[in-house]
């Protein structure tokens, strides 16, 4: 189950750029968090979050920074951990290509450590 709400990933980001940066575009935002939906498996839902925090840019600094806490968060939640130079480039990857939600979730999948 995602448990991540927009209001949390609002927070996340306010933390990297301070309380007075506001987000560029809440619709954005929110299309991140309705696109999951489309999808059944419950990894193919946060990468389908992770990718629309990181090319949607909904905010105006730190999206990949934002993402990836995000993505760290949900992997905690759920016992998994992922050795955090590969979430790094995993992050990088997404922004500078056009990757799409389950190939985002096979190459997750490929790093993940189950605890």
């Amino acid at each position: 189950m995602i448990v991540v709400t927009s209001a949390d990933v609002i927070a996340i980001n306010r933390r990297f750029n301070g309380a007075e940066n506001p987000w560029t575009d809440e619709h954005l935002l929110e299309s991140a968090f309705s696109s999951y939906r489309y999808y059944e498996d419950e990894l193919e839902q946060i990468c389908s979050i992770f990718r629309g925090l990181i090319k949607n840019h909904h905010f105006s600094d730190g999206n990949k920074r934002t993402a990836y806490i995000v993505l760290i968060s949900y992997l905690l939640q759920n016992n998994f951990d992922c050795p955090q130079e590969d979430l790094c480039i995993l992050t990088l990857d997404v922004a500078t290509h056009n990757y799409d939600v389950p190939e985002i979730a096979e190459r997750l999948e490929k790093i993940l450590i189950k605890d």
